[in-house]
């Protein structure tokens, strides 16, 4: 008798196709992402103009007229186009510009790590290449207060006044080891090139971003909805890793030095880290220690700006203007002798 042969019974059709699924999500992200990004750049057309500092572009927005003119430094992952709220008020007295940074906003990418001395060579050939002479008075936000005191080191006959908008320390770390930093761990390259590939290129980092917290009232739905869309870049994503650790222009701005006689205003926020006695007691440490920033220069002065959280510009944009006005007036009684 012959025996029976049994046919194996087929997998179902879901079963086959489980294998595709590895190269079907990155083929189906890689096509989200651009896809997303072209109509990003349909609806938000490039404000600014792009200028060449030697093979790449960076792009720049100036608005107003008036001496000394304002420049202002974003801070980490940040595109200049941030500065809205503060841009269109100073400008009604000084001419005032900000730009994106390599790899943020509508300017091209650069190649290596992306710390202080590197961002004001930008910044310097920058400005030279638009034709923006100084007197300059900068303005750094956050991580782009070690940016302005590198640039008023290395071109100190430039740099008429500076205003520190809750500016980064470079001895946080030692002061106070529990605060809250960004910047990330300083990972082997392999790690870092492939957690970037995955999350630029799949679409999750988009994914993740679709909730980037309500508008500031300062802005209107369109302006935020630029800010937050340039934020969603693949290169703006890359660059915030080009620009970490924070320990890198930390280390640059300690070597530039002290702040001698410039005029300088640093602005504090004044609301606490947390709604816990950690948060109070974080604020104070904070405070305290961006006080004696301030005082590095023997024209320079600490504001608390109550009810305001790490991002002043967004929060009381018209005490940024302030400072500015400020600090030029300590310019122009510096150039007088008459302080």
């Amino acid at each position: 008798m012959d025996a029976k042969v049994v046919q194996p019974k087929p997998s179902p059709r879901w079963k086959r196709l489980l294998w595709l699924l590895p190269l079907a999500l990155p083929a189906y992200g890689l096509v989200y992402v651009r896809i997303a990004e072209w109509r990003d750049r349909q609806r938000f057309p490039q404000i600014g103009t792009s200028m060449d500092v030697g093979g790449r572009s960076l792009n720049l927005s100036c608005s107003g007229s008036g001496s000394p003119t304002v420049v202002l430094e974003s801070g980490f992952w940040q595109p200049g186009y941030s500065w809205t709220p503060v841009q269109r008020r100073l400008a009604t007295t000084n001419r005032t510009c900000w730009y994106d940074r390599a790899g943020n906003g509508w300017s091209d990418p650069a190649p290596g790590k992306r710390f202080s001395d590197s961002v004001v060579s930008d910044l310097h050939r920058l400005l030279a290449a638009a034709h923006v002479a100084p007197p300059y008075v900068l303005v750094g936000h956050s991580l782009g207060g070690y940016h302005v005191r590198v640039f008023n080191a290395r071109y100190p006959a430039e740099v008429v006044g500076l205003v520190l908008v809750d500016p980064s320390n470079e001895d946080v770390g030692t002061r106070i080891p529990d605060m809250p930093r960004g910047g990330g761990p300083n990972l082997p390259p392999v790690i870092v090139h492939t957690v970037d590939f995955i999350v630029r290129n799949t679409g999750l980092w988009r994914w993740l971003m679709r909730d980037q917290g309500s508008r500031p009232p300062m802005l209107t739905d369109r302006e935020w909805a630029t800010i937050t869309s340039l934020r969603r870049q693949r290169k703006s994503i890359w660059e915030a890793g080009q620009e970490a650790p924070e320990r890198g222009s930390a280390a640059i701005a300690r070597e530039a030095g002290g702040l001698d006689s410039v005029p300088l205003i640093v602005l504090t926020r004044g609301k606490p880290f947390d709604d816990t006695a950690r948060g109070e007691r974080l604020l104070r440490a904070w405070t305290e220690l961006s006080g004696e920033l301030a005082h590095r220069s023997s024209r320079g002065s600490q504001r608390i700006v109550a009810g305001a959280d790490h991002f002043i510009q967004y929060d009381a944009p018209d005490a940024v203007v302030e400072a500015v006005h400020s600090v030029v007036k300590r310019a122009e009684e510096r150039s007088t002798g008459t302080r």
